[in-house]
């Protein structure tokens, strides 16, 4: 077996907290209100995104998520059930607090439990009808203030996942597949989206669901150290073994293991821990050339800049970077010149960086009007794009060119999930600035003049 490691970890900052039972009533209160106290009001209602994956993989029609709203006073509802219509989700009288002003923090887990949060959850040791209600997710989602528009809220996988491959060279078929030696049952921490083994639970046997007969099986597993046994049977009634010794696997993460089944009634067991590349959906392969290594990438599909390695693809007759940029520049201050999207720093890699436009043109403002690139913090011979090139690029390109990350308001200080911004260096007067801005219900692209430093937004560079 060959078992890679091919998706990063995610991570948050905020740990739930409960009320005592002298309130339940008052929160049951709080999620149930009438249509009078309704009227008028605004619906909390979520648009899902998971990541490295779409909601319409994830999430079925007429299915639940929980959901729970904190606010400075308090939890004001816990676990409230809202349900996918297959675009968001929503409950009939689920609305904002009436103190309007007021942000709260949002907290909300998939598959939806009707016993209560699921602080403590078991996977599903018979996972061969699938692995949705196994998979749990979280999303978090703090300081947003009441809105008529929908909130996206980004889902993370808290448990690991096993893609199991199989070479299968017995002459048999494949009757089943068990991965065995982990614990079942997890205590979760949504705050960070992580979790470990319960204590005082035995590991358990798991069968594996079968992606594709005799090649693809799958797993969800609680995340932890332990000697991994793998078993496969065939229509021959053998079950052939092998057992890998303390194999790591962390929350959030997918591992791909390759199984080579040969006719002399065993199973080849190889485990290479080095890992060279990841991405969601990818394979880390061999060139051929006999180093182990995969191949390298083609030079004119990729930019290195400051330690970071950035897809770029070329659009008319243009050269765009085809990911957000996540540089730091030096001296640069977190929650000052950039943010984190969502305040996550483990989807950088995925999303970059948000950045105010002060910080973008490292300072230097162009002036109104002015046609001279404007370099930036972009890598030398690359600049930021006029709003222009941003509406010949758009036009060019389907939406999914561009990276949905929401946007910072820099002067509330709290992060903005309902639309996204792509700067540009074009300044129609003295401070003010153009920028790129779609919904996440709207696919279709607006064009906005802001003040400088209004907000933080995306930031894609150009080639001269």
């Amino acid at each position: 077996m060959l078992l890679r490691k091919f998706a990063g970890r995610f991570d948050a900052l905020f740990a739930m907290k409960h009320l005592c039972c002298a309130l339940l009533p008052l929160l049951l209160a709080g999620c149930s209100r009438s249509s009078d106290e309704t009227a008028g009001r605004s619906e909390i209602r979520i648009v899902p995104r998971v990541e490295s994956c779409t909601a319409a993989e994830t999430f079925v029609r007429d299915e639940a998520i929980g959901l729970t709203v904190a606010d400075g006073d308090g939890i004001r509802c816990e676990n409230r059930p809202l349900t996918f219509d297959g675009a968001l989700f929503s409950a009939a009288g689920m609305s904002w607090d009436s103190v309007v002003e007021q942000s709260a923090t949002l907290t909300a887990y998939y598959p939806y439990q009707p016993g209560g949060v699921p602080f403590r959850f078991s996977i599903a040791t018979d996972q061969r009808g699938g692995c949705g209600p196994s998979d749990l997710l979280g999303a978090l989602l703090p300081n947003i203030l009441p809105t008529p528009d929908p909130i996206e809220m980004i889902f993370h996988h808290i448990f690991a996942r096993l893609n199991i491959r199989i070479d299968n060279r017995s002459g048999c078929s494949i009757t089943g597949v068990t991965v065995g030696g982990f614990v079942p049952t997890a205590d979760v921490d949504f705050g960070t989206f992580s979790a470990v083994p319960a204590p005082g639970y035995e590991a358990a046997d798991v069968s594996a669901y079968c992606a594709a007969p005799d090649a693809e099986y799958q797993a969800v597993l609680v995340p932890q150290t332990a000697d991994l046994t793998v078993g496969v049977a065939t229509d021959d009634g053998i079950v052939r073994t092998r057992t890998l010794s303390a194999v790591p696997m962390e929350y959030g993460e997918v591992y791909d293991l390759r199984v080579s089944l040969s006719s002399e009634l065993s199973v080849d067991l190889v485990l290479d821990d080095k890992i060279i590349d990841w991405g969601a959906g990818n394979e880390i392969g061999d060139d051929g050339n006999g180093d182990g290594l995969p191949e390298e990438p083609d030079p004119s599909t990729v930019l290195n800049y400051e330690g970071e390695t950035y897809r770029i693809a070329q659009v008319g007759d243009r050269i765009w970077m085809a990911e957000n940029l996540r540089y730091i520049p030096a001296d640069a201050r977190e929650r000052k010149e950039y943010w984190y999207v969502n305040n996550s720093k483990n989807n950088v890699s995925e999303l970059g960086l948000l950045y105010k436009y002060e910080t973008a043109v490292a300072g230097n403002f162009p002036a109104p009007n002015s046609s001279t690139p404007v370099q930036g913090i972009c890598p030398d011979g690359w600049h930021i794009p006029t709003i222009d090139e941003i509406k010949a690029l758009d036009a060019a390109v389907s939406r999914d060119f561009f990276t949905w990350t929401g946007f910072h308001y820099v002067q509330l200080q709290q992060y903005g999930s309902n639309r996204t911004y792509l700067i540009s260096s074009t300044v129609p007067a003295s401070g003010k600035t153009e920028y790129m801005w779609w919904m996440s219900t709207n696919t279709a692209a607006r064009y906005t003049v802001l003040e400088n430093n209004v907000v933080a937004g995306s930031l894609r560079c150009v080639k001269n």
